[in-house]
């Protein structure tokens, strides 16, 4: 099964779910909720993040991915990091120059005392 028919297997039953209930959001999380109680009185766990602390997820250290060894995964996680990294390296050429560009601008005003009555 490919990757496509997955997610049109996801969308169809998230389309059918919906229609199921009008459309409407509130008769929408009442059949999932619903459903919760049905899957959790048969017997399953029910994982739930509610109330749960936010988890701080440490920075990655660079470094250490920079030492491991070349593969697929790790290929495109240094091409991202190299694609970000010229990118806002861009955008801050980019914020200096129309800073210079304002200077300039600002410099070639000409200002007027207000009149006085």
């Amino acid at each position: 099964m490919s990757s496509n028919e997955i997610l049109g297997e996801i969308r169809r039953t998230r389309d059918a779910t919906i229609a199921e209930c009008g459309g409407d959001l509130a008769r929408l999380f009442e059949y999932y909720r619903s459903g919760e109680a049905r899957w959790m009185a048969a017997g399953h766990p029910l994982v739930s993040f509610i109330g749960q602390p936010r988890v701080e997820l440490p920075p990655p250290d660079w470094e250490r991915i920079d030492t491991l060894p070349e593969n697929e995964i790790i290929a495109e996680i240094r091409a991202t990091r190299r694609r970000m990294v010229g990118e806002a390296a861009s955008d801050c050429r980019r914020l200096t120059e129309n800073a210079e560009d304002m200077e300039e601008a600002d410099s070639s005003v000409v200002r007027e005392e207000p009149p006085t009555s």
